[in-house]
């Protein structure tokens, strides 16, 4: 039977870590050590959905065609938490998101209950729909902190390497969409202030790679990484 995991982000945008990077992610890890205590077959494919907010299933497409996949296929779609993907929703949304997720829900399980969505009781469905706030799981015997070993130090050393390159490029883009509104908000005898473009940047829905607002410290942070960056 097939496996597809499928890990629900709101954080830093999916599309910017390469496959190796998803080798850090704690998500993935407790996922692969969960397969490795199963007794079933351990191949599986690993997909990312993101939203900041989710106000039904078309704001997870990856989702929506994995839970459609997984009834076709007869295939079990798996995910960390489904805490996850109503953490995100408004709650006046949760009801009618849990409904159509519960239309394809048979094979969809989460780690942390190991139950389908269809199989939960009321209780739980109450306590996964109303969530708020961050989403904090981990696998039974999994929390106990260990010295990292030299083999562990070796594998960590390459990803780190590959997420500092993955942000870095990140606040380029964002240092080069700083600039870009500064320069339509020039004229002859106007140079917009650092403050001006914040307010502007924060009024297009521009968000920092933290997806935050823009302040005058992080404006100022960020085009000056650009100039740093062009000076040669």
């Amino acid at each position: 039977m097939p496996t597809f995991y499928a890990l629900i982000s709101h954080g830093p945008n999916p599309r910017y870590r390469p496959k190796e990077y998803r080798q850090t992610l704690a998500s993935y890890k407790l996922f692969k050590l969960a397969m490795e205590r199963s007794s079933v077959d351990s191949d599986f494919d690993f997909w990312f959905d993101y939203a900041r907010k989710v106000d039904g299933l078309s704001s997870l497409p990856v989702l929506k065609e994995l839970l459609e996949a997984s009834k076709t296929m007869d295939a079990r779609l798996i995910t960390d938490d489904f805490r996850r993907i109503f953490s995100r929703c408004p709650l006046d949304n949760r009801i009618a998101l849990l409904n159509e997720i519960r239309e394809h829900g048979r094979h969809f399980k989460d780690l942390r209950t190991r139950q389908s969505i269809t199989e939960l009781s009321d209780s739980l469905v109450r306590s996964i729909v109303l969530h708020e706030g961050p989403v904090r799981f981990q696998l039974p015997g999994t929390n106990k902190k260990t010295e990292p070993t030299a083999e562990g130090r070796r594998q960590t050393a390459p990803a780190t390497a590959v997420s500092k390159r993955i942000r870095g490029h990140v606040a380029d883009k964002k240092a080069e969409e700083l600039a870009k509104l500064r320069e339509e908000l020039s004229s002859a005898d106007h140079t917009p202030t650092l403050k001006q473009i914040a307010d502007e940047a924060n009024a297009r829905g521009i968000q920092t790679t933290r997806g935050k607002d823009w302040s005058v410290a992080s404006v100022q942070r960020q085009l000056k990484r650009l100039e740093n960056k062009q000076t040669p």
